[in-house]
């Protein structure tokens, strides 16, 4: 959850100020009389803070959001821009990572199918004080078997067993868990606007349940 209020003089005093935010810095410094660089425009600096979805836990200090000035010509304006960092933070409902066929336990050296729901996500945020509808589509699967191997990237979310579009096999006995990291990418409009692209990605995780792997030998009676 994010909350968002534009940024006050008394911020100044209570609120850290990035070191790279120079602007930020000089306004503080001397509001009556500061103008932004040349090259640049003046914009409402924003602050922010967050806390977990659906948690009493308390909220995070307050942090600058975007500085008081912004390049002049710069191809993504001011809300595209906060657009795009609300991605990172934004709290998409993660794709679930599936395992098949369904047993109590899998064979080792058996190839084991891996696959998620497919499907984009349609969600509406407050951005810099603007209601804003958002459509991310997944744009990359990356499986973390859970055994130490390297993660199985793909750009397709997989399919059911018998299928084995995206597979992985367990070479030793154990208990082990996969993990899906899925890449989204999306656009964004404000209401009744026109969509634009949203500059950057954001990321989903989901593991599942534990489940144990086993050895099968040939006994001769």
């Amino acid at each position: 959850m994010v909350d968002r209020l534009p940024w006050e003089p008394e911020d100044c005093q209570i609120i850290t100020i990035p070191l790279a935010e120079t602007n930020l810095r000089a306004q503080c410094a001397s509001p009556a009389t500061f103008v932004c660089p040349e090259g640049a425009i003046g914009v409402t600096a924003y602050k922010y803070r967050t806390r977990p979805l659906n948690s009493a836990d308390p909220w995070s200090g307050w942090r600058l959001l975007n500085g008081p000035c912004a390049p002049i010509g710069d191809p993504t304006d001011e809300l595209a821009d906060a657009v795009a960092r609300e991605l990172k933070t934004l709290k998409i409902p993660p794709k679930h990572a599936k395992i098949a066929p369904i047993t109590d336990w899998f064979t080792v050296q058996t190839p084991m199918t891996y696959y998620t729901d497919a499907g984009t996500e349609l969600l509406t945020t407050t951005v810099l004080g603007t209601n804003v509808e958002l459509e991310l589509t997944p744009s990359s699967y990356s499986w973390d078997p859970g055994d130490g191997s390297k993660p199985l990237t793909t750009t397709k979310p997989g399919a059911r067993y018998p299928d084995q579009t995206v597979t992985h096999a367990y070479t030793k006995v154990g208990t082990y868990r996969v993990t899906l990291t899925t890449t989204w990418t999306g656009r964004f409009r404000t209401t009744g606007g026109t969509w634009q692209p949203i500059a950057g990605t954001g990321t989903t995780t989901h593991t599942t349940a534990p489940f144990e792997t086993r050895e099968i030998r040939s006994v001769l009676s």
